[in-house]
């Protein structure tokens, strides 16, 4: 398909790149107080940038089809450029559609997929969600005992010179975004005095901010105390931990991005995977899957593959070996793309010897949750088509009564012994042939010894007589 083509060629991408940058750099240069022609160059502008990205979408649904919604970029894509048609209409309130025109400057964020080191970073920052949310929850916890009881405490301090109308714990509010601002670091000890006040600096009868008839003076045991145990929680526990983790991810990505299976290697994959499912099912037929492995870049595949890597085999050796390593269900003679995918990465890291905290962080989980879901959407699906019926791709499972299915590698087997039985058969054959002929041959050569000449079959009938 043309379009197709288009889509995967690089200088593609460096167009829309391009179109990104220039248009955040007119975004970035409108200014108080331009000129109309400044101005109306800029709606213009605005206007044409969206007709080309609205166009580099169309052509990308027509190119990938449905796989176009499988990839999170792509309804990033579709995601602002509805935002910025919504803004360009004209039928929102002047102040919620320039707030969503500054969403366009999202656009930015499609330049870290091509800047391995910001990839990286990026996906640090998406892999330490799931912990980050746990260690958000604790520490929203603490903060939420430290500001209650703040609150009550330190209500009625008369404010001082860090201790003003803005950071206070007169109410809960303020006093959890008090407690919010210490857990940085700014002003903690500026605060702990300015709640520490003594007479005769403050009444310890009235004055009270929010109880004018109680005393507006500290408390100095509770000030230091409170101060010193939530800033040592917030910060030198809590705060740090969320650093330790994204550290931790960061370290984790940096060695996934030096393996043998790169980012560009499977963008490779799904390329070719579109090139052999041109109708987008998400399948293709298990007989293909040899042939594809030969489009598909060395180590996920046999394309560009070193000699010295083969051992000496035969190319078609190694590939129908390698095929024989894949645990890729097949149903009714298809394979799924995320199970292939997965699968040629096993193989391909395969000699990679994995420590016990590789295998238990953030990625890895990810990778087989979402594996899983493959396996599980797998079997729901094709157990609607073989309800009852035990079909020639599925087979019993040894000591239960249910029943699994065939992978290719198990397919492949089965065809290697069936090669193997019917060259052997026919060695059989070649050997009786070749032994009648020979016989034929000796036959041929008595008759003649004896003087008696002609076909074969009348020599047989003399010497009978």
């Amino acid at each position: 398909m043309p379009a197709f083509r288009l889509v995967i060629q690089p200088q593609f991408d460096y167009v829309i790149m391009a179109c990104i940058l220039l248009n955040v750099f007119l975004m970035g240069s409108s200014h108080y107080n331009q000129p109309v022609e400044m101005h109306d160059l800029l709606t213009g502008a605005n206007l044409v940038f969206n007709i080309i990205f609205s166009i580099e979408m169309i052509i990308k649904w027509i190119g990938i089809g449905y796989q176009y919604f499988q990839d999170s970029w792509n309804l990033f894509d579709c995601f602002l450029v509805i935002l910025s048609w919504v803004a360009q209409t004209g039928i929102l309130p002047p102040s919620l559609a320039s707030l969503f025109r500054i969403f366009r400057v999202a656009r930015m964020v499609r330049l870290v997929r091509n800047v391995t080191g910001l990839l990286n970073l990026f996906k640090t920052l998406i892999f330490s969600l799931p912990a980050l949310k746990n260690v958000a929850i604790i520490m929203t916890l603490f903060m939420f005992i430290f500001s209650c009881f703040a609150m009550n405490t330190f209500g009625n301090v008369k404010h001082g010179e860090l201790l003003t109308g803005d950071a206070n714990f007169e109410t809960f509010f303020l006093s959890f975004n008090t407690m919010w601002r210490l857990s940085s670091g700014e002003s903690y000890n500026g605060i702990m005095h300015d709640i520490n006040i003594k007479v005769p600096y403050c009444s310890p009868n009235n004055g009270g901010t929010v109880n004018p008839s109680e005393g507006n003076c500290g408390n100095e045991g509770w000030a230091f105390a409170i101060m010193q145990l939530s800033f040592t929680m917030l910060n030198y526990i809590l705060v740090n931990l969320f650093i330790a983790i994204i550290l931790d991810n960061f370290s984790e990505q940096c060695s996934m991005s030096e393996s043998k299976v790169t980012a560009e290697i499977l963008e490779d994959f799904d390329e070719v995977w579109a090139a052999f499912d041109a109708k987008n099912t998400g399948q293709i037929s298990e007989i293909r899957l040899p042939d594809m492995l030969l489009k598909i870049e060395y180590p996920l595949g046999l394309k560009n593959v070193p000699v010295e890597h083969l051992h000496g085999k035969s190319l078609r050796k190694f590939r129908n070996q390698m095929i024989q390593k894949l645990e890729i269900t097949s149903v009714d003679g298809f394979i799924e793309r995320v199970q292939t995918k997965k699968a040629l990465t096993a193989a391909a890291m395969d000699d990679v010897e994995w420590d016990e905290d590789a295998k238990d962080s953030l990625m890895m989980k990810r990778l087989e949750r979402k594996a899983k879901q493959v396996d599980e959407k797998v079997e729901k699906a094709t157990h609607s088509l073989h309800s009852g019926v035990v079909g020639s791709t599925r087979r019993l499972t040894a000591g239960s009564g249910g029943s699994t299915f065939y992978s290719v590698s198990h397919i492949t087997a089965a065809k290697s012994i069936q090669a193997a039985l019917r060259g052997y058969l026919n060695r059989k054959n070649l050997e009786k042939l070749k032994s009648k002929w020979m016989a034929h041959i000796q036959l041929a050569k008595t008759v003649s010894q004896k003087g008696e000449m002609g076909a074969p079959g009348e020599g047989l009938t003399s010497m009978e007589q």
